[in-house]
């Protein structure tokens, strides 16, 4: 009897030891789990301290989690384990922050993945995400203000992710503006286009975009830390506290709302003496609005051609290319101070062929910009009349959208000297109304001269040069 009572009470005290040894194990493995959730929301938090708007954004405060995750937490689950638990209340979900029915005193955290072995950088990103967007659910709840994911109907309830969608997607937009800051400084329509993604779309998360219209709770920075100021970001660059590039291209984006950094080009057809294909180029806006770059930034198009060979304007004839060989790329370039950036570009691959027709001496199509007080490209056609005869007709319009002519009848162009004159074409009888003169000579495939032009407006003077385009 004696024997039989010493085996149960030792089978009881290994009982006890076994039990106690397994608590002691799960309590360590979850203060295990505690240590790393912590140290991947630190990574979290600190991803944007590199980038110059990172003085505007706050993704979060680290005490605020470390207290929090010290708080009603009975279980945290991670890996096969956490895969497990996750399973048995979802098909899908990753992650998650469970109560029974949310009128359990605790919480569980469960996670398809351990924290403990994420891999830095871009790799370790959407699961450190959701580290963070579970913890948020966890703050939620101790402060009593946790909804469910459901409806009492079993419909999905868009208000309980109101704070921690909010931050996912306005993270995810961050990322968008650390590429922005990135990118080559010349590309400034790049820029300027991902620069409006953003700015439209935090205006539209402020407004709960990220749960249905459901906005965030207005002392989120005070549950989280979370905080991003976009009058903020926009302050650093517009006033050059980002570097003198991302400065200019805040000031430009202003003007050019709604930018494609796709040039729109169009095929007009063959050129009159058949030596090519005239196309015409325009950079548009998303509501296929043309967009005018301000004329102080002394816009131009450059066309480069399959022999790396460029021509100017906004309205070009290329020259047949050879079969296979069409490739030809278009860029609005334009200057702000020094620096030249690039606007929107084109691939396109250009006619090919053999022309029918060449051109004879100083004749063919040439297209030009001007030096001085003008703001906009030209063009003009250089015909041979006679055995040393040429007439000179073109036509340039200014900023103010008015037309006018060049035109010189009946030169010799002896040495490639020439000199013609301009009409206003706003009046019906307009050759009547000779405002000005321009002079030049050949120069190397191409004419170069001065200006003179008077209009209403303002007298306009400077020089200008053109090369021909076939």
């Amino acid at each position: 009897m004696f024997k039989r009572f010493l085996v149960t009470c030792l089978i009881a005290i290994v009982a006890a030891i076994t039990a106690g040894g397994q608590d002691d194990y799960w309590l360590k493995r979850r203060e295990a789990n505690k240590a790393a959730i912590i140290r991947q929301i630190n990574a979290y938090l600190a991803q944007f301290n590199s980038t110059c708007f990172g003085k505007a954004v706050t993704l979060g405060d680290l005490a605020l989690f470390q207290a929090a995750i010290e708080k009603n937490i009975n279980q945290i689950k991670v890996g096969a384990l956490g895969e497990q638990s996750l399973r048995e209340l979802s098909k899908s979900a990753m992650a998650m922050h469970h109560t029974y029915k949310l009128i359990g005193v605790n919480a569980d955290l469960l996670f398809a993945f351990d924290p403990g072995t994420l891999p830095a950088g871009e790799a370790g990103f959407k699961n450190r995400q959701r580290l963070v967007h579970e913890m948020t659910h966890h703050i939620e709840f101790l402060r009593s203000v946790k909804y469910s994911s459901k409806t009492l109907t079993g419909a999905n309830n868009p208000y309980s992710e109101r704070n921690s969608d909010y931050q996912d997607r306005i993270v995810d937009q961050l990322k968008i503006l650390k590429k922005m800051e990135a990118m080559p400084d010349v590309k400034i329509g790049q820029r300027i286009v991902l620069w409006q993604a953003v700015q439209r779309e935090m205006a539209e998360l402020e407004k709960g975009s990220a749960a249905e219209m459901n906005p965030h709770d207005a002392n989120l920075k005070a549950m989280t830390g979370f905080s991003v100021d976009m009058a903020a970001i926009n302050d650093l660059y517009m006033r050059g506290k980002c570097g003198v590039p991302l400065q200019d291209m805040a000031h430009v984006s202003v003007g050019v709302d709604g930018l494609k950094a796709t040039l729109e080009v169009a095929d007009l057809g063959a050129s009159s003496d058949g030596s090519g294909e005239k196309y015409r180029a325009e950079v548009s806006a998303g509501d296929d609005r043309v967009v005018n770059i301000p004329p102080e930034f002394k816009p131009r198009y450059v066309w480069t051609l399959p022999d790396k060979a460029q021509l100017t304007g906004q309205q070009v004839t290329i020259p047949l290319q050879k079969p296979g060989n069409g490739d030809v790329l278009a860029k609005l370039v334009f200057k702000v101070g020094s620096n030249e950036y690039e606007l929107a570009d084109s691939m396109l691959n250009a006619k090919t062929g053999t022309a029918t027709k060449a051109p004879s001496g100083y004749a063919g199509n040439y297209v030009g910009t001007f030096q001085g007080g003008l703001t906009t490209e030209f063009e003009f056609t250089i015909t041979k009349t006679g055995p040393d005869n040429y007439t000179v007709l073109g036509k340039f319009i200014i900023a103010t959208g008015r037309e006018f002519e060049i035109l010189g009848e009946n030169q010799s162009l002896h040495g490639g000297v020439f000199y013609t004159v301009v009409y206003d074409k706003s009046y019906e009888n307009y050759r009547q109304f000779r405002i000005g003169e321009f002079n030049g000579s050949m120069k190397g495939g191409g004419f170069g001269g001065n200006y003179a032009v008077t209009t209403f407006e303002k007298k306009y003077s400077g020089s200008f040069s053109a090369n021909r385009v076939r």
